[in-house]
């Protein structure tokens, strides 16, 4: 038999291929460790086993490093102009290209938030579908033919589903033991409550990724049909907080702003209010399962909730809008138009009317003892046996330039060396899996991880 021909069973409901892929080198490129790290991390644990290195890190580092990285599979987030520009880079350094499109999660509208570039046809090679919604849009829409898609799922579903939710149970413990009952909210509004504090800088911003053109009249009146969206649900959300301290006064309710967002505005609004607490944390999955419940107003933390088995509650004050009808947490879960009624609601513990799960499968692929994971490891695995034998070539480390990241970027991807190794130990023994990683810190937030050899233990 062979090696092509071996299998061994995975968590899919399909063997995953048992290839030799000593030597092969994957990049898994990361632009928020909040949305991205551990996802990256349950497709690492499975590629080090089967003797890959695994790369992980800050996406603009890789940019700048291509040329001097062997040949590999380079995994991208997503499909706008700068993601587009970086796959050019990386398919004339010798690399495969693959790209799982983050910014689409929890959407209805494949096109997003417009934040796909056409050319991404010439420049990437797999296109990893999370539903069969999205492979069609691929093919119709932008081209792709059908032997480059891959339907695998998200492996950020993984994460909230057994057996890697269990990762997050112990930081989830110690939120409750720390926090006692809390109600979490979280918000959605970049646009109008960006991170840098102008809503001018978040528009520019959206014109240099050319996910907004302000020579089209249509892409402008979306432009400001987003903002009075987000301005209606701020105002639902604020409303909502003064229904439940008038309701339940002794209630705590957390706000975890967006990421995007400039956490500031909240801490000086609710300066006063020992009812209200401010966070700023990544570990979103974590706070949503410590939670009695979590309120958002259009997120796709809505949709990660609903997953987990969290009590959700969508605050949707104008559902039929087009913006509204754009994310799939509003397909799933209690949705109330009033914040009175879902105060209500949330008070009395009455559900109001939910989704049954079937409303979101076309846009997001998982079966019952399926791991996206494993589906997105075998397209890799696929597509790394396109490559030539790198078992005998080198990176040319001497050569790395390093990369000095803004304070935002530093929010978004900040990740020290014990800190990946302690996500690597949880996602692992969720997993069952016995193999060890060896990881090295290569530069600043950028890793390499393989696996333990026997003289590493």
């Amino acid at each position: 038999m062979t090696k092509e021909a071996e299998t061994e069973t995975g968590g899919g409901s399909t063997p995953l291929p048992k290839f030799d892929l000593a030597g092969r080198a994957f990049y898994f490129l990361v632009e928020d460790a909040g949305r991205e790290l551990n996802a990256r991390l349950l497709m690492a644990i499975q590629l080090s086993t089967r003797g890959a290195e695994v790369w992980i890190g800050q996406q603009l580092w890789f940019a700048r490093n291509f040329a001097a990285l062997k040949p590999g599979i380079a995994l991208f987030k997503g499909m706008n102009m700068p993601q587009v520009a970086n796959m050019r880079a990386a398919r004339l350094a010798g690399h495969r290209t693959v790209v799982i499109d983050e910014e689409l999660f929890g959407l209805v509208d494949n096109s997003g938030k417009r934040l796909h570039d056409n050319r991404v046809v010439r420049h990437c090679d797999l296109f990893l579908a999370q539903g069969n919604n999205q492979k069609n849009f691929l093919e119709r829409d932008i081209g792709v033919s059908s032997d480059r898609i891959a339907v695998t799922g998200n492996p950020r579903v993984d994460l909230l589903r057994a057996p890697a939710d269990a990762a997050i149970e112990n930081v989830s413990r110690t939120l409750r033991e720390t926090m006692g009952a809390f109600i979490l909210v979280n918000t959605n509004f970049g646009a109008i409550n960006p991170h840098d504090q102008d809503s001018y800088n978040y528009f520019r911003r959206c014109v240099s990724i050319q996910a907004v053109d302000p020579t089209d009249p249509i892409s402008m009146r979306k432009f400001h049909d987003l903002c009075e969206f987000e301005a209606r649900n701020l105002e639902a959300i604020a409303h909502f907080i003064a229904e439940i301290q008038d309701r339940a006064p002794d209630r705590k309710i957390v706000v975890r702003p967006h990421p995007a967002e400039n956490p500031d505005s909240w801490r000086d609004a609710y300066a006063d209010d020992d009812q209200v607490v401010i966070v700023e944390d990544n570990r979103h999955l974590a706070w949503i399962r410590a939670a009695d419940a979590l309120v958002h107003t259009s997120c796709t933390t809505g949709l990660e909730g609903y997953l987990l088995g969290a009590r959700v509650i969508g605050l949707t004050p104008d559902p039929e809008s087009e913006w509204s009808q754009k994310y799939l947490s509003n397909k799933v879960g209690e949705i109330h138009t009033e914040p009175k009624s879902a105060a209500r609601a949330l008070v009395g513990q009455r559900n109001a009317w939910s989704f049954e799960t079937d409303a979101i499968r076309d846009h997001l692929h998982f079966q019952p003892g399926e791991l996206a994971s494993d589906n997105v490891v075998r397209a890799l695995i696929g597509l790394s046996r396109t490559l030539p034998s790198t078992r005998e070539a080198s990176h040319r480390e001497p050569s790395f330039q390093s990369f000095r990241a803004s304070q935002r970027q530093l929010d978004q991807m900040s990740v020290t060396e014990p800190d990946l190794s302690r996500r690597l130990a949880a996602l692992s023994e969720a997993l069952g899996e016995r193999q060890g990683n060896r990881i090295e810190t290569i530069d600043a937030n950028v890793f390499r991880i393989s696996a333990t050899t026997g003289s590493d233990t």
